[in-house]
């Protein structure tokens, strides 16, 4: 763990305030004040329990506490100095009540619609990126940003899509090999990969994904759709799809009215509502991980498969090409507004984003587990632990010793 820097001093109005590595954690000139602007401009009233990254000097606990009372708050310190600055210099009764907890640790940090995470800008700026929890809390802060925005069209298409006469998936124990079709630019080069072998693997495709699949004659054991965004019709338009749809209970419910094929509803775990729902359907819970190709992966895990062959799941940018060439959100990236890079499956450094690299992480702790054997085809994809990258070579090998596996079950 990094050596974090505090250092306490006299504000401009004469309260203290404090810095960490060089950053001020308040405003210099009214810190008490700063801390209640801000836990006033982001407290959530509907929320039943919060989560404070950054203990301090107390100011933004005290000022939480005012707003919730008597609900649970679990408050994250980074280290004991910063524990032993609060207690000599903050108000340590603010510890010592019944509803307030200090928490060591972020991982496994439960996030349901339930819970607020209320992480100050101020504390992820001052930790600097090498700090091992930078990472972590951008990838908090971004996905409760992206909720925020949606959660009302997700809780309207929630409620239009529980109304649909859909079935709920059953798991199967599939002998099959499952390919997981994303929209990535590595998947111009795979994509024939899959035209001779689709009658003995299963296909699921990710929206974004299906022009290019349609496009090579090959026909997808099944659609999947997450974004809560009317943008998603355009995924569809003109394909005249007709085959399986897999949506979440939140995404699009005008996308789901446009196809006419048979449809299943996923529910999603940490959306209170769906959890509800699934346990009056006796249904299976997915975990979204944030993307359409996680909620995919989740789909395939619950439906049996046990060998899974990513294709166009690049998780990053690479000739900075965000998707395949004939995909809906294909665009060119500007190398210059991206800052970030992470190591790819043929040993260079590709470039990245947040957003993505949050998905990179949701794939490393999920293929950490070892239940499923995952493949990649994506040389120059994310690499991810785990996940062997393998030819086409490879791939056929691995179809046809399936087969001799499997005899006629296939």
């Amino acid at each position: 763990m990094l050596q974090l820097k505090w250092e306490s001093y006299k504000a401009k109005n004469g309260e203290l305030a404090l810095m960490l590595n060089g950053y001020q954690l308040y405003s210099k000139y009214k810190p008490k004040e700063s801390a209640f602007n801000w836990i006033q401009s982001e407290f959530d009233e509907n929320a039943e329990e919060y989560i404070l990254i950054g203990l301090g000097l107390g100011y933004h606990l005290e000022y939480l506490l005012k707003y919730a009372g008597n609900k649970k708050i679990y408050v994250y310190y980074f280290d004991e100095i910063e524990l032993r600055l609060f207690e000599e210099k903050g108000n340590s009764e603010l510890i010592q009540l019944e509803n307030v907890k200090l928490i060591k640790k972020v991982t496994g940090i439960r996030m349901d619609e339930n819970i607020q995470i209320l992480i100050p800008n101020a504390w992820i700026k001052a930790i600097g990126e090498n700090h091992p929890l930078n990472n972590i809390l951008e990838i908090i802060k971004i996905n409760q940003m992206s909720y925020n925005r949606s959660k009302k069209l997700m809780y309207s298409n929630f409620q239009l899509n529980i109304l649909n006469e859909s079935e709920i998936i059953q798991y199967s124990n599939s002998r099959k090999i499952g390919c997981l079709i994303a929209a990535g630019p590595s998947l111009d080069l795979t994509i024939l990969w899959l035209k001779e072998h689709q009658g003995v693997v299963d296909i699921f495709v990710v929206g974004a994904a299906l022009k290019t699949v349609l496009t090579y004659g090959i026909l997808p054991t099944g659609v999947v759709i997450s974004d809560a965004s009317d943008l998603i019709q355009k995924q569809f338009e003109g394909l005249n799809y007709e085959g399986p749809l897999y949506y979440l209970s939140t995404a699009n419910n005008a996308t789901v009215k446009f196809l006419n094929g048979p449809k299943y509803i996923l529910y999603q775990r940490g959306f209170i509502p769906a959890e509800n729902e699934a346990i009056k359907r006796n249904s299976p819970l997915l975990d979204t991980g944030g993307s359409v190709g996680t909620v995919t992966f989740s789909l395939m895990e619950k439906l049996g498969y046990r060998k899974i062959v990513l294709f166009g799941q690049d998780l990053g940018f690479p000739n900075n090409q965000t998707h395949s060439e004939m995909s809906s959100s294909n665009v060119k990236m500007n190398a210059n507004n991206i800052k970030r890079k992470i190591k790819a499956n043929d040993g260079s450094m590709i470039n990245t984003n947040l957003m993505l690299y949050s998905f990179w992480n949701w794939y490393e702790e999920k293929c950490k587990q070892g239940n499923l054997k995952v493949y990649n085809t994506a040389v120059q994809g994310a690499k991810v632990s785990n996940v062997e990258l393998i030819n086409e070579d490879i791939f056929n090998r691995l179809i046809k010793e399936n087969i001799e596996e499997n005899g006629d079950f296939i």
